[in-house]
C-alpha cells in the first residue's frame, strides 16, 4: 500500500481530539470526571515502566501487528487481539458485546472479506477495542466519564496510521514518547502538588487538609482515636484501604487522583465517637474522592 495514504484516519481522529476537547472544556469539565481508573493502585515508578516500556510494544503488537511485515508478528498480533477481548470481560463490559466484537474479527481474519474494506474496518474496530480496554464500563456508560473514550479512540486510530504508513516500530517509538510525556505531566502535578492548608466544616467535624510532594521524605502516618482520624503523607487509595478497616461503608469511594499525596484530618466537633457517615461526609466533601455505589457489591 503507497505510504501516506488512508489520512481519512488523521482526519477522524483530530475531529475526536477537538470534540474531547470541546466536552471536557464546556461541558463536563475535566475536574469532575469520576472515573475509576483513577483510582490506579500501584507505584508511580512501577506505572512509569509499564507505561513507558511495556505497555507500547505489547499494545502496539496486540493492535496494530495486523500491519506488521514479520508474518510471526502478525499471526501473534492476531492471538493477542482476541486475548484482548478478555480485558473487556474483566472491565465488566457484557458478553454480548465483546461476542459482537469477537465475530468482527474473526469475519475480518477470515479473508473472505475485501482487503480494500478489511483495512479500513479492522483500523476501526482494533481501535475501537484499544479504546476500551481502557475503560471500565461503569465509566462508559456514564456520559460525564466517558468522553475519554474518545480520546484513546483517537490515539488508536493516530497510532494505526503510523503503524499503516511508517511501520509498527514507529508506532512502538510514538506511543512509548505520549506515554513519557503523560507521565512526566502526571509527575509535575503529583511532585508539586503542594498547595495551602484547606479547611472546613461538616454539621459535626472539622477538616483539614493539604497535598504533599510524591517523594516527600516524610513516611506515610496513620493514626486513629475515637474522635478523630488523621492520614499523613498518604495516598487518597491508602486512606480509603485504612478507613475501611473501621468504616466498612468507606469502601465505595474512590480517588480522584492517582498517585497523589495528601494530608487529612477529620475530628468531631464535639469530642464524642467519630461514626462512619461523618467520615464518608467529609472525604467527599474535600473532592478528593467519588463515591461508586458498584464497589458495594
Amino acid at each position: 500500500m503507497d505510504r501516506n495514504k488512508n489520512n481519512w484516519i488523521l482526519v477522524v481522529s483530530l475531529i475526536l481530539i477537538l470534540l474531547f476537547f470541546i466536552l471536557g472544556v464546556f461541558v463536563y469539565p475535566f475536574e469532575e470526571i469520576e472515573n475509576n481508573r483513577a483510582s490506579i493502585d500501584t507505584n508511580f515508578f512501577v506505572y512509569l515502566i509499564l507505561a513507558v516500556l511495556v505497555a507500547p510494544v505489547l499494545e502496539e503488537i496486540t493492535f496494530r501487528g495486523f500491519f506488521a511485515t514479520n508474518k510471526k508478528v502478525k499471526n501473534f498480533s492476531k492471538i493477542l487481539l482476541y486475548l484482548s477481548l478478555c480485558l473487556l470481560l474483566f472491565n465488566g463490559f457484557p458478553y454480548l458485546f465483546v461476542a459482537f466484537f469477537s465475530l468482527g474479527i474473526t469475519l475480518l481474519f477470515s479473508n473472505k472479506i475485501n482487503p480494500k474494506v478489511a483495512v479500513p474496518v479492522y483500523i476501526v474496530l482494533s481501535a475501537s477495542i484499544f479504546s476500551l480496554v481502557h475503560q471500565k464500563y461503569a465509566d462508559v456508560v456514564v456520559f460525564k466519564n466517558s468522553y475519554f473514550v474518545l480520546l484513546h479512540l483517537a490515539g488508536g486510530l493516530m497510532l494505526a496510521w503510523i503503524a499503516l504508513n511508517f511501520g509498527i516500530k514507529k508506532s512502538i517509538y510514538t506511543h512509548a514518547v505520549y506515554n513519557l510525556i503523560l507521565i512526566l505531566i502526571t509527575f509535575y502535578g503529583i511532585q508539586f502538588n503542594v498547595a495551602k492548608s484547606t479547611s472546613f466544616e461538616t454539621d459535626s467535624c472539622k477538616v483539614v487538609y493539604y497535598g504533599n510532594p510524591y517523594l516527600e521524605s516524610n513516611k506515610s502516618i496513620i493514626s486513629k482515636d475515637s474522635n478523630v482520624i488523621e492520614f499523613k503523607n498518604s495516598t487518597l487509595n491508602n486512606m480509603v484501604k485504612y478507613a475501611v478497616i473501621y468504616y466498612p461503608d468507606i469502601k465505595t469511594l474512590n480517588s480522584k487522583m492517582p498517585f497523589s499525596k495528601y494530608t487529612l484530618k477529620i475530628v468531631k466537633k464535639d469530642g464524642s465517637v467519630l461514626k462512619e457517615d461523618e467520615v464518608k461526609t467529609a472525604m467527599l466533601k474535600t473532592k478528593l474522592f467519588f463515591e461508586n455505589k458498584s464497589n458495594a457489591k
